[in-house]
């Protein structure tokens, strides 16, 4: 909004016609005046502009509850992870220790007939047993880990309907009634004997009747022209400022390029008084 004297100005609050707040920022005591008509017009550009802005406002909170996913509600966990390669590094060494003790097992077959001792029959034995006991348990510790996410992505979905349901509706609702008023103004907005700004001009309204205010124009057209100047010349410093940026990257990157010059002279020329 325009820049405003807060000691000279006064919201008024009233309400229109369908219940529409309607707030007062510039004040004329001369109400059949054209200044009156040109702040009129600016206070209804400000209440409308300034609805449209809390209806992005809510439709962003409202994009961000009705898109949220399960991942958002799920902390990241890598114990499933770290215990699956403890777990097949452990199997791939318990395997690669039976296989060593095939050959002993069958040497022990033999000698046993001898009547030889030899433990090694039953170390293999045992290390059988042991692997299979070992892959039941993660069989099973895989079942309970199944379980345990499908519980987990269950009670995430519960909650995010739930969210949904709280906080979506009322979202919706304020929506619906602030675009119901946005309507209201623009139906008055429309006539020119309420809204002399042109619609064209209408998001900018306010700063159109600040120029008036702040006697910086005496009439609407030349609020007009002031307010296009001023757009004119913001956009002239903007350029202004790409192409500042854009020589200051370019004057870097020569700096650079010539400091990278004198380092390969510098290394050709050490090179040379090597070979001499």
């Amino acid at each position: 909004m325009a820049e405003v004297n807060n000691q000279e100005i006064i919201q008024h609050k009233s309400i229109i016609n369908d219940g529409t707040v309607f707030t007062e920022y510039f004040i004329c005591n001369d109400s059949n005046s054209e200044k009156a008509k040109i702040y009129y017009a600016g206070n209804l550009c400000y209440n409308r502009i300034n609805i449209i802005r809390k209806i992005k406002e809510l439709q962003y909170v409202y994009d961000y509850y009705n898109n949220l996913t399960i991942n958002q509600f799920l902390k990241k966990s890598y114990g499933w992870e770290i215990f699956c390669i403890i777990f097949w590094v452990f199997w791939g060494i318990s395997c690669i220790i039976a296989i060593i003790f095939q050959p002993l097992a069958e040497a022990s077959k033999a000698a046993s007939i001898n009547n030889i001792e030899n433990s090694s029959l039953i170390k293999y034995s045992d290390w059988k047993i042991f692997c299979f006991i070992v892959f039941l348990c993660f069989i099973g510790f895989f079942i309970i880990m199944i379980i345990r996410n499908k519980y987990r992505k269950k009670q995430a979905l519960k909650k995010i309907f739930n969210l949904k349901e709280k906080i979506i509706p009322p979202i919706i609702d304020k929506i619906t009634d602030l675009n119901r008023q946005v309507t209201s103004y623009e139906k008055q907005m429309i006539d020119r004997n309420n809204c002399v700004i042109p619609q064209y001009y209408w998001d900018y309204g306010d700063i159109i009747a600040g120029y008036i205010y702040n006697s910086r124009a005496s009439d609407l057209k030349e609020a007009l022209n002031i307010f296009e100047m001023d757009r004119h010349n913001q956009l002239m410093r903007l350029e202004q400022q790409k192409q500042t940026e854009l020589l200051q990257l370019q004057y870097k990157l020569s700096e650079y390029n010539a400091q990278m010059l004198k380092n390969i002279n510098a290394n050709i020329i050490i090179s040379n008084l090597l070979k001499v």
